[in-house]
């Protein structure tokens, strides 16, 4: 709620390492400046910041400056442009700058031109809701009355857990549309669309909160196909699911989980059982 409204300056920030940043200024003090970078909230002291520039504006970005010392004992630093047989391109404050490879004493040039902020930075009481969406593709078994006739199930799905259905600091509300469809076994053929509203809440033994569980209820349109006859019907469905949720590369994430979905069927109830990767993006 601190970040929501608070006032958001879009700059230019580089830290005394070289890394810049191109990010949004949502507080400042003597001590330190408050950051939003790729939806993450980090404090960083002012001692590690060497310039903020609020004349760059932009998508959140980052970059790493080249050193160089000439013979001359002239200093630039800049962000390297490209490398040629004798010279070096650099952009400078001043603009682009050719250097030739001959004047140069001494270089310092990033292997990896892609910069991160350091996680010590990182402050997570603060961190901004976050708006997630993705897929999952699943496979499962069927358990009990169509464990025979319906022994191998595959599954898709798309899902939405958006920032304002967020309940604390751990439980999150989302959306999702899962279809299944049976195969193998008997000449009977099964498919399931499920519309359904579940509680997501991450759990673990530290602030990152590495693992989750997810418990959801909705309407299952179930249909069944046996040689020439279609039954169908509209039953409750439930699912659950434990897993894994550590895998992230700036706003993407990846979740494995054991999942049980089960439908209330009046006839014959049944359940699946399985394995699901979700793939998704923090907004």
């Amino acid at each position: 709620m601190l970040c929501l409204s608070s006032p958001l300056l879009a700059a230019d920030l580089l830290l005394s390492n070289g890394d810049g940043f191109i990010l949004d200024v949502v507080s400042e003090d003597e001590r330190a400046i408050t950051v939003s970078w790729k939806n993450r909230i980090y404090v960083i002291p002012r001692s590690e910041i060497l310039k903020v520039d609020a004349s760059r504006k932009g998508p959140h970005t980052s970059y790493r400056t080249s050193h160089f010392l000439l013979k001359d004992s002239t200093s630039i630093r800049g962000v390297l442009a490209e490398e040629k047989e004798t010279s070096y391109t650099v952009k400078t404050d001043l603009g682009y700058l050719d250097i030739d490879k001959s004047r140069i004493k001494n270089s310092k040039i990033p292997q990896d031109q892609d910069a991160k902020l350091p996680l010590e930075f990182l402050s997570e009481k603060l961190t901004q809701p976050e708006t997630k969406w993705g897929g999952s593709l699943s496979t499962y078994g069927g358990i009990g009355s169509i464990a025979n006739s319906a022994p191998l199930w595959l599954s898709g799905s798309m899902f939405i857990e958006p920032a304002y259905f967020r309940l604390g600091e751990r439980n999150q509300l989302g959306i999702r549309v899962d279809a299944l469809g049976s195969s193998g076994g008997t000449n009977t053929r099964y498919s399931v669309l499920m519309p359904e509203i579940y509680l997501f809440r991450g759990f673990g033994f530290s602030e990152e909160r590495n693992f989750y569980l997810s418990i959801g209820l909705g309407p299952a349109a179930v249909q069944s196909k046996s040689g020439g006859e279609t039954q169908s019907g509209i039953v409750p469905g439930a699912h659950l699911e434990i897993g894994y949720q550590g895998w992230r590369w700036d706003t993407s994430f990846l979740r494995i989980g054991g999942k049980v979905l089960c439908f209330a069927d009046a006839t014959s109830p049944f359940c699946t059982a399985g394995l699901e990767f979700s793939f998704g993006a923090r907004l």
